[in-house]
């Protein structure tokens, strides 16, 4: 029974994207870029970027630009906090969401004596964090192949057992 049962399908995932969680970019972004390890689709409210007060900012039309990868306009965002709420439709039709957080450095200008600023160190892209998975798709998976496997067994066992008793009858 084991060897029949279908082997667990992990859900898709965000993988990358730009700008990434909590990523202080120098200049505004003219895009958002979601990369997935799966094929995609968008669902209504597909990304949402809010500001740090709440207030939602007006976005272009998201596109799948590749199986895997949401591309989306941004306007020119003023300096501060935002964040990135997204919800897409995998292949396998589990509904993915998550959230976080980047920042927009405010412009440092020049100093006072006119010199040049130095460029500030370009960040390493950040890691991205783990999208919380509301169901227990898998647990429950592995829950009803152990129950399989159980019951299996035991009825393994009562024929054999059976077959052994009916056998010493016939005797």
């Amino acid at each position: 029974m084991l060897l029949l049962a279908p082997p667990a399908a992990a859900h898709t995932e965000l993988v990358e994207a730009s700008p990434g969680p909590d990523a202080l970019v120098e200049a505004p972004p003219s895009h958002l870029v979601l990369v997935f390890d799966g094929v995609v689709q968008l669902t209504a409210d597909a990304v949402v970027v809010a500001a740090a007060g709440g207030s939602r900012v007006p976005l272009g039309a998201p596109a799948v630009d590749a199986p895997g990868t949401v591309t989306v306009p941004l306007p020119a965002l003023a300096p501060g906090a935002y964040e990135v709420a997204y919800r897409v439709l995998a292949e396998d039709n589990h509904v993915l969401e998550g959230r976080y957080s980047f920042a927009v450095q405010a412009d440092a200008g020049a100093d006072v004596a006119g010199a040049a600023q130095p460029a500030p160190a370009t960040p390493a892209p950040a890691a991205v964090a783990p999208v919380e998975d509301d169901d227990d798709d898998a647990g429950i998976g592995v829950l009803l192949i152990v129950v399989a496997a159980a019951i299996g067994i035991a009825g393994g066992l009562g024929a054999w057992r059976l077959s052994r008793t009916t056998g010493d009858d016939a005797a």
